[in-house]
């Protein structure tokens, strides 16, 4: 269906006043053998021609039924005698017929007939030549009409399919009470089937429920309704989880379109997972996969503003590897990265899923552990993660062993900012690392846990750990 503006009609139809009192311009065409007319001069609404009138030449009748058109003397379906130009409309199955009532052409002959008789045929002839005229181009725009909109209808496709996107018109269907329900395809390009494993002829006519049943789920029909009901815009990425969706994230953009919408729809996997990629090492140590400092920081304040409310604890470890840096330059800096990994997986396996395990350069690992109600559990966490650490770490034809050395500080007992919390844990491991030299070496597998006096300026007890083989 198209709708096409037809300039030369509507002149001729403004003309119609011209045309004495009875002048009419019928449009009509035939559908299951009744004549549809246009609103005529004398009837302002469309109405239609019953099957019985049909036989009758009536002017409609007349105009399409093929041809080229011609003129005639006949009854219109008024019963009325008049005088009719006629003729089908192109190729659009519509005929146009021209008519005046004889009562009025023939007024002026019965009053001076002898008189008048030359001007009637003049009169005539002049009709036919005025009607020839406006039927040329009347039959003309409606050629050309017709011709652009096959080209607009070409370049349109081209269009949609020339692109990368996948682009479907879906109209709308509702209930009884004219709520919309679901979404029927019109129409899907050929890049559909890049995205889905649907091609583009399985699309038309189907709907929405029928072909992504998790749609609903998901709540994509919702928000075509939105879009229909407020006529606003649409555009988000989303994550799929349907079978029938070739991506695994996609973004669409919806536009309402009559009594339905338009989608352009856009895998958009490999966007994602390549920014999913640059946020992981913008926050993680590119060596052991680790946090770094500023994801460490980050979920050291959330864990406090926890602890806050929940009126819990948190602990922050600080653990190095002593004499590391000699041993790495002896042994090479690959087995040094090697050993820094291992251990780096060894304190992932000893902390609880809520921890959090960092490395903040060279061989300087920190732990957060959040939500602890009683201290002595956070020293038993921080003493298997020592024992795990000083198991032999095989590394090609070497095998291994490690001096672990770790402080603790514990929030809001030792401070309510991370930087002095972390200030803290890492004067209490040094605390102990100098103590340890004065004194004798511990036996293998001994820890030593202590507490140490106040810091300068700071009242409150530090916890310290020390492990040495």
């Amino acid at each position: 269906m198209s709708e096409q503006p037809l300039s030369v009609l509507d002149h001729v139809y403004d003309n119609m006043a011209k045309w004495g009192k009875t002048g009419t311009m019928v449009v009509c065409a035939k559908v299951n053998n009744v004549l549809h007319v246009f609103p005529v001069r004398n009837q302002p609404v469309p109405f239609t021609i019953p099957k019985r009138l049909q036989s009758k030449r009536l002017p409609a009748i007349l105009a399409l039924r093929g041809g080229s058109g011609g003129i005639a003397i006949t009854r219109d379906n008024w019963g009325r005698k008049v005088l009719a130009a006629y003729g089908p409309i192109g190729y659009t199955g519509l005929g146009l017929a021209l008519k005046m009532n004889l009562s009025e052409i023939y007024a002026p002959i019965r009053q001076q007939m002898a008189i008048m008789l030359p001007l009637v045929a003049g009169l005539a002839l002049l009709g036919l030549l005025v009607m020839h005229q406006y039927l040329k181009p009347v039959l003309q725009a409606l050629v050309y009409s017709r011709k652009m909109a096959q080209e607009n209808e070409a370049r349109f496709i081209a269009a949609v399919n020339g692109g990368l996107d996948a682009f479907f018109i879906l109209e709308s269907v509702r209930n009884s009470d004219g709520s919309v329900r679901d979404f029927r395809f019109t129409f899907a390009n050929a890049n559909a089937q890049n995205l889905t494993r649907y091609s583009a002829e399985e699309f038309k006519g189907k709907l929405i429920s029928e072909l992504f049943p998790s749609s609903y789920a998901q709540g994509f029909v919702e928000h075509y309704k939105s879009v229909l009901e407020t006529g606003q815009t649409l555009s988000e990425e989303f994550e799929v989880h349907d079978s029938a969706v070739k991506g695994q994230w996609i973004s669409h953009r919806i536009v309402k379109l009559g009594d339905g919408v338009a989608v352009t729809t856009r895998d958009i996997t490999d966007k994602k997972l390549t920014e999913r990629e640059i946020q992981h090492r913008a926050l993680h140590d590119p060596l052991t996969g680790l946090a770094n400092r500023a994801l460490l920081e980050d979920r050291a304040k959330a864990a406090m503003a926890r602890a806050r409310r929940q009126k819990d604890k948190v602990v922050i470890a600080l653990l190095d590897l002593d004499h590391f840096k000699p041993n790495n330059d002896q042994l090479g800096h690959h087995i040094g990265d090697k050993v820094l990994q291992v251990v780096a997986r060894r304190l992932e396996t000893t902390v609880r899923d809520s921890d959090t395990v960092a490395r903040i350069g060279g061989d300087e690992f920190v732990l957060i552990l959040p939500e602890v109600k009683d201290t002595q559990a956070a020293g038993i966490i921080a003493q298997r993660a020592v024992e795990t650490v000083v198991a032999p770490i095989y590394v090609n034809e070497h095998s291994l062993q490690v001096t672990p050395s770790i402080g603790t500080s514990i929030y809001p007992d030792d401070g309510t900012d991370f930087a002095l919390l972390l200030q803290n844990a890492d004067q209490a491991m040094y605390r102990f690392k100098e103590a340890t030299r004065k004194s004798c070496k511990l036996h293998r597998g001994e820890l030593l846990i202590s507490q140490v006096g106040t810091t300068a300026g700071h009242s409150e007890t530090i916890r310290t750990m020390f492990y040495e083989i």
